[in-house]
């Protein structure tokens, strides 16, 4: 599904500070169109953050594009005390409002388009599926993102191939502030952001935002364990643990495969069995919200870290270079056990390990690699 877009610029994710003295604070820009894989690029972002980095807001100027890209980027962003701004002469229409609709503070130019309509299908136009997807996206807004009612029925009501303008007592109504540009030729998205962005003096106290207060982090004290972010943080890596404890073989074995990958710059691809990719591209919008509020909360990372880790013990029985050989391999041992093939680089190679396992205790691996040894004498235990 896609909503329809005036524009087939692609979407480009850029950042760059509120301040070009403070490269503590951050914005992040969201320009052109919606598409497939733009979540992913969303994602990467903030992969790509320095680790005490704090988003304050997004700013917008898209056309619309793709649904499904946008409300997984709504849902990456819920909840994160971020801003959601359209700056003078941008324009957030279709897919792209309801990510406005999403932050916690909205701020727009009194010059800025902000539009609704209803939802086309890609290539069909506005047929029976799309109107009922409509539907779904009009109790999606009134139930997630508290957009009024009257919004919701411009949206239902405006067909695919028009646009909606919302004029500013409606943009006001879901508690957007409006800001009159006086100087058009020098109106500037950072100077909007300054103007309306959480600061440390004074806080941040207009009736759409909670007041609340940044410091730098160099200065951020860890609040104590007890603090709801923490126990966010906490509570998310339980869940991400216990998910897990569900998944076996080739699919555990994918989803553990991206949590040690997310971080780094370039992170493999999710490569393998069926079953691997599975796990590991089942990881990926399980892990991207977590991502996002450890590299901005400093409590929500000390909840997530928190977690007491018990070890669990493999059985490696071999490495290959050939995915088919380690296929093999895997397949010579499958009497002995749960084996999973795990894609690793070493030194810019691409290797395929064959692991049996986990084990909860190292006798218990140990007794496995007992009976391995006659057929691969290069086995051995490891933990993870």
């Amino acid at each position: 599904m896609a909503l329809i877009s005036g524009s087939a610029d692609a979407m480009t994710f850029g950042s760059f500070p509120i301040d070009n003295n403070d490269n503590s604070r951050i914005i992040i820009s969201m320009t052109g169109q919606i598409d497939r894989g733009d979540y992913t690029k969303f994602i990467n972002v903030f992969r790509s953050l320095p680790e005490h980095t704090v988003v304050v807001d997004f700013v917008l100027n898209s056309p619309g594009g793709n649904i499904a890209e946008a409300l997984k980027i709504i849902e990456a962003i819920k909840g994160q005390h971020i801003g959601t701004m359209v700056a003078s002469d941008s324009q957030c229409a279709s897919a792209c409002f309801l990510i406005f609709s999403a932050g916690e503070r909205k701020v727009a130019s009194d010059r800025s388009f902000i539009g609704v309509h209803s939802l086309t299908t890609i290539d069909v136009g506005e047929d029976e599926y799309a109107k009922s997807s409509t539907v779904d996206i009009a109790r999606y807004c009134s139930t997630e993102l508290k957009i009024p009612a009257n919004i919701i029925g411009k949206m239902v009501s405006t067909p695919a191939d028009s646009i909606y303008r919302l004029t500013p007592a409606e943009l006001a109504e879901m508690g957007v502030v409006i800001v009159t540009d006086t100087n058009v030729a020098t109106a500037d998205s950072r100077d909007l952001i300054k103007q309306h962005s959480p600061t440390t003096s004074p806080p941040l106290t207009h009736p759409a935002s909670p007041t609340f207060t940044l410091t730098p982090p160099t200065t951020i004290a860890p609040t104590p364990p007890a603090s709801p972010m923490f126990q966010r943080g906490l509570a998310d890596r339980t869940a991400w643990e216990n998910w897990l404890l569900k998944l076996d073989g080739d699919k555990r074995a994918g989803a553990e495969y991206w949590a040690s990958q997310r971080s780094i710059s370039h992170p493999g691809a999710c490569l393998g069995t069926p079953a691997f990719v599975a796990g590991c591209n089942q990881a990926k919008p399980r892990l991207a919200p977590c991502d996002i509020l450890r590299k901005s909360e400093p409590d929500y990372k000390l909840g997530w870290n928190s977690f007491p880790e018990t070890p669990s013990f493999f059985v490696q029985v071999a490495s290959r270079q050939v995915y088919s050989d380690a296929e093999a391999v895997r397949q010579s041992v499958g009497l002995f056990g749960t084996v999973q093939i795990v894609p690793v680089v070493v030194s810019g190679v691409q290797w395929y390990r064959v692991d049996i396992g986990p084990f909860a205790s190292v006798d218990e691996a140990t007794g496995i690699r007992a009976r391995v040894i006659p057929l691969y004498d290069d086995a051995f235990i490891t933990t993870r």
